[in-house]
């Protein structure tokens, strides 16, 4: 039986699946460390909302890796003073 890294790793070498993959990404790193950061200094996401001038749907959308708006982890990062995302195949 394959773990999932080492599955993941064979599915990657495909071309195709690789771009696939990359469009359909909802979760980075990026936002992992955002809301590791969110967490950890007690932000409410009612204040991030306001302050980002964004819903706190989108944001819940975001944690949950239900939907990812390039942007949004852009503003987000730049608020919490995290370094941005160099790049990101969404906003190709």
């Amino acid at each position: 039986m394959q773990t999932y890294r080492q599955l993941f790793r064979e599915k990657s070498e495909n071309e195709d699946f690789s771009i696939l993959y990359k469009q359909e990404c909802n979760v980075c790193a990026y936002t992992v460390r955002i809301f590791e950061k969110i967490e950890s200094m007690g932000v409410e996401l009612e204040q991030l909302a306001t302050d980002l001038n964004t819903s706190v749907d989108a944001l819940i959308a975001l944690k949950e890796a239900d939907c990812c708006k390039p942007r949004l982890v852009i503003d987000l990062c730049r608020y919490l003073s995290l370094e941005t995302p160099p790049s990101c195949p969404k906003l190709a």
